[in-house]
């Protein structure tokens, strides 16, 4: 029995030895796009209330102008910024640092909502800001150890190839203002992009259950601290929409009925033409998410 106990120790110490050593060989970006995250906890635990607190994924990162909300007299925290961080994480985010006053406005991508998980990408983004862990739960927890091989291999390749994972120069760390929302983009034209569509599950095949619960739990946290938790339908290509329009009315219909908050920006609104977006992805320009912003403070 001893033999094995130390084998096992001498097999650990060794893993532990060669991922030390992968990990200090790998480049370390500072102006990775992932070390934004720690910088948007610290700004919502420094922000002063009344605080507005935008959740979701690139398309709240996107898709909110916080100038129009801080010229409404509220200080905005654009938590806003990669939906492989999944539901369960975004919202965590935020529950722990909830303050009687605040406005929170959940904004998911739609595949969220059926697929409310993550990927190995928030591995990523807890490599940057470790006291992010302290929002993990049993079951994200569990997932990440089952997406957590693609994430080591990539530190492999970046350490024997001495280049980092870093994102396209443009998303980066300082693409984001103060407030979070990513800005890089104000007073340029959009980039040209071809939409390529994303299938959508048939109606009855979108499972919500695991993100309604996550959201009405959400949404009781909120209520409990005194703050105001509200949902707004996130941007969608009209494309799309009519590609889908079955599993998009069924999703909007379950979430009204079953999230338990308040719906201040509907479907309808949320529907995009393809011009009002500026890459291929859920990113609206900056003169669209700065209307979308103006008509949620009308709505609240």
């Amino acid at each position: 029995m001893k033999r094995f106990v130390l084998h096992v120790l001498t097999f650990l110490v060794l893993q532990s030895v060669v991922a030390a050593v992968v990990w200090w060989a790998c480049p370390h970006d500072q102006d990775h796009y992932a070390a934004a995250t720690g910088d948007k906890r610290r700004h919502l635990a420094a922000c002063p209330s009344p605080r507005i607190i935008f959740v979701g994924g690139s398309s709240v990162a996107f898709g909110f102008d916080s100038r129009v909300a801080a010229q409404a007299g509220l200080h905005p925290v654009n938590m806003g910024h990669n939906r492989s961080l999944g539901l369960r994480f975004m919202l965590a985010q935020v529950r722990g640092a909830l303050r009687r006053g605040d406005v929170v406005v959940v904004s998911p991508e739609y595949s969220l909502l059926w697929k409310p998980g993550v990927d190995e990408t928030l591995i990523t983004h807890l490599e940057y800001d470790l006291p992010s862990l302290a929002n993990l739960d049993a079951r994200t927890g569990r997932r990440l150890i089952d997406e957590g091989l693609p994430w080591a291999a990539s530190k492999v390749r970046c350490a024997a190839h001495q280049v980092s994972t870093h994102a396209p120069i443009e998303y980066t760390r300082r693409a984001f203002d103060a407030s979070g929302d990513f800005a890089r983009h104000r007073g340029t034209p959009a980039r040209p992009h071809t939409f390529t569509p994303v299938p959508w599950p048939a109606p009855q095949a979108a499972r919500l259950d695991e993100s309604l619960t996550l959201l009405a739990e959400f949404g009781q946290a909120c209520e409990a601290a005194g703050a105001r938790c509200v949902y707004a339908f996130a941007p969608l290509r009209r494309g799309q929409y009519e590609s889908n329009a079955a599993t998009v009315e069924r999703v909007a219909r379950v979430v009204r009925a079953r999230s338990g908050l308040q719906i201040v920006i509907p479907l309808h609104e949320a529907i995009y033409e393809h011009d009002a977006y500026y890459d291929a992805g859920p990113h609206l320009m900056p003169s669209a998410a700065t209307a979308r912003t103006r008509a949620l403070l009308d709505a609240l």
